[in-house]
């Protein structure tokens, strides 16, 4: 955790200064102590306020999964060229560090991950007020993600025809992580929506677009490739949220 709140503070700084035509997204996850997790709250908002006051985040606590009880602080799209610029406390650095380590000493862990949105493959519909969002973290096959791009790609054609509405986003590792990752993130603004996933009732439209039969051939070429994945829920927490 050592350096975590600087980490913490070029980042968010970032995305707030760099908020356009980036697709370069910084999200760090942190296991807070269980008897410190409402300290930690009160502190990580009163830490923003005082030496964020204009950068741009959002916090999501996970609720399901092998990490239920962390938060994710989800800051972007910036770029690398970002984080470059400087960042000053309004208190001073001194105030700034010691506030940091106040919370890094509430903390068990915490690991920073940096995803690149890929172009072409996710959906948004900004009308809607989000509250929730399924993580999907896959592992495939060396080599492999060329086709499973195609394969998604297809996906979402078949749900454009079909006219699903959902708002998700298909990113890879950048400079972090394994090479040979993706994630899936789903949003939803009620938990009802997350009864069926984003394929789930495509398979029609599917063949009608890319001949018979084509969907069962691809999910089967799909699974094939697909080494394991893990899924998460996690809850906005917009008390925690700067945006």
């Amino acid at each position: 955790m050592k350096r975590l709140l600087v980490l913490l503070v070029v980042i968010l700084f970032a995305a707030a200064s760099y908020a356009q035509d980036n697709n370069l997204i910084w999200a760090m996850t942190v296991n807070v102590k269980m008897d410190k997790k409402l300290e930690w709250e009160k502190k990580v908002v009163a830490y923003a306020k005082t030496h964020l006051p204009n950068a741009k985040f959002r916090v999501w606590e996970v609720i399901s999964g092998d990490r239920t009880g962390s938060y994710v602080v989800i800051a972007g799209p910036t770029n690398y060229k970002s984080w470059s610029e400087p960042n000053v406390s309004p208190k001073g650095e001194a105030m700034m560090k010691a506030d940091g380590q106040a919370l890094d000493a509430l903390c068990n862990w915490t690991s920073n991950m940096y995803w690149t949105d890929v172009d072409g493959l996710g959906s948004s519909n900004s009308d809607r007020k989000l509250n929730y969002q399924v993580a999907t973290y896959y592992e495939i096959k060396m080599g492999s993600w060329g086709e499973v791009r195609e394969i998604l790609g297809r996906m979402k054609a078949s749900r454009d025809k079909a006219g699903a509405k959902y708002d998700y986003a298909i990113m890879r590792p950048s400079n972090s992580g394994a090479g040979n990752a993706f994630i899936s993130i789903r949003w939803a603004e009620k938990m009802e929506e997350l009864e069926s996933g984003p394929g789930f009732g495509v398979s029609d439209k599917y063949d009608e677009i890319y001949g018979n039969n084509s969907f069962y051939k691809d999910i089967n070429s799909y699974f094939g490739m697909l080494k394991s994945s893990h899924s998460e829920i996690r809850v906005l927490r917009r008390d925690l949220s700067s945006m």
